[in-house]
């Protein structure tokens, strides 16, 4: 999630014979930048703000409310499926311990310094003290900051301080993991693929029609309504392998195809993507069945069915030409700029709606200038996060971790 396509790849030469060979059956990588994808990763950063400017407002239903309701599901899985499919082929190319050091040290500067920047800033300003530094609130404050909150259900809320959190300890362990399953894919890739599909779509059938011991293992006596704690154990990891697998095999497909595609996709711009994201977006009609573990065909297929349909705006993002114009200019900046946004914008939805870390009843009134506030609030941090956080961090990085 949130990071740059890679724009350099490795020779194989000087390295052992075995090494050689294993590198080689990676397919060539495309060396060039892709603002498609910025675009693509712009568009689901707004789709999550769209989601949570409205569901956090408690503000009744409307016809069609099931697009905003799905809103995020679809932004968070589009950024799953990007970060398979972006962080493949440096994967692919880790043939040494030197290599697979720089592949996380990359990847924490990339997550690491924005996110601790935001856990710091609402943990001190935003808990009650007395929560804070008690026991349960330091044990909290280490499982965010080792991204192991979401590891278990009482260290998943944050101190209710950010809805979005919980998605960056899923991103911390694909980082953690990629190295591994892109070693599997680049020798057995259909094997790896069908696995992985078959694990996590295994995982969320189980729980559907199963589950009663996972539950119990999760949860024990805590009390939590059934549905929740179904839907928590199924968005561990393992219930995400599928989104990470088809994300990869798209990257596999399309490399090998890169010149064909490169041929046929004239054009990547802001609308032809979001007009890809439609069939997506219709398919958030079930997404309410989807949240209940008794309906276990849709629970269990339902974010892997998203994935697929998200495929096609992907590829085109990444192979396709994108032109000069003023729609492109404000959707690369928006992508660039994706990672501020979501992590900042739930924490300014509460402000503006008056709900604080305790979830208090929303305001609404002027509702729409509250709106606006949010906008430009979580721009403008976002921009902040992007020139004085995230890039110095990467540029840094990437000159510690550069050969000399």
């Amino acid at each position: 999630m949130f990071e740059r396509p890679p724009v350099s790849t490795t020779s194989a030469a000087g390295r052992s014979p075995l090494v050689a060979t294993d590198t080689a059956l990676a397919p060539p990588v495309s060396q060039r930048w892709m603002p498609g994808i910025e675009m693509l990763r712009g568009l689901a950063a707004a789709i999550v703000v769209a989601h949570h400017l409205w569901s956090l407002s408690t503000l009744p239903r409307f016809p069609g409310y099931w697009l905003i309701e799905g809103f995020g599901s679809y932004g968070v899985d589009i950024f799953f499926v990007l970060s398979a499919f972006l962080l493949s082929p440096p994967s692919w190319q880790i043939t040494s311990g030197r290599e697979l050091a720089t592949f996380w040290a990359r990847r924490a500067a990339r997550i690491i310094p924005a996110y601790y920047t935001v856990v710091v800033v609402l943990f001190l300003f935003f808990v009650p003290a007395g929560s804070l530094f008690t026991g349960v609130g330091l044990r909290q404050t280490a499982a965010n900051l080792s991204f192991t909150h979401y590891l278990f259900p009482t260290t998943s809320s944050s101190f209710g301080t950010n809805g979005v959190l919980w998605t960056l300890s899923i991103e911390f362990t694909l980082y953690l993991m990629l190295p591994v399953i892109g070693w599997l894919f680049v020798r057995r890739p259909t094997v790896t693929f069908t696995a992985m599909m078959a694990i996590g779509i295994g995982w969320r059938i189980l729980i559907g029609v199963g589950g009663d011991g996972l539950r119990e293992f999760y949860f024990g006596d805590l009390g939590v309504p059934l549905g929740l704690q179904s839907l928590f154990v199924a968005r561990q990891f393992i219930g995400y392998l599928p989104l990470f697998a088809i994300g990869m095999g798209a990257r596999w497909l399309a490399e090998r195809h890169a010149p064909f595609l490169e041929r046929r996709i004239r054009s990547a711009g802001l609308w032809m993507i979001l007009g890809l994201l439609v069939p997506g977006a219709l398919y958030l009609r079930v997404v309410e069945r989807s949240s209940q573990y008794t309906h276990w065909v849709w629970f269990a297929t339902f974010d892997t069915v998203i994935a697929l349909l998200i495929v096609p705006a992907v590829v085109v993002a990444a192979f396709g030409s994108v032109r000069t114009s003023r729609s492109n200019r404000f959707g690369a900046w928006l992508g660039a700029r994706s990672y501020g946004i979501y992590l900042w914008h739930f924490p300014v939805i509460l402000v503006a709606y008056e709900r604080g870390s305790a979830f208090a009843p929303p305001v609404v009134s002027h509702v729409w200038l509250r709106v606006l506030f949010v906008l430009a609030m979580t721009a403008l941090l976002a921009e902040v996060s992007y020139r004085v956080i995230e890039m110095p961090a990467q540029r840094w990085m990437r000159k510690k971790t550069s050969r000399s």
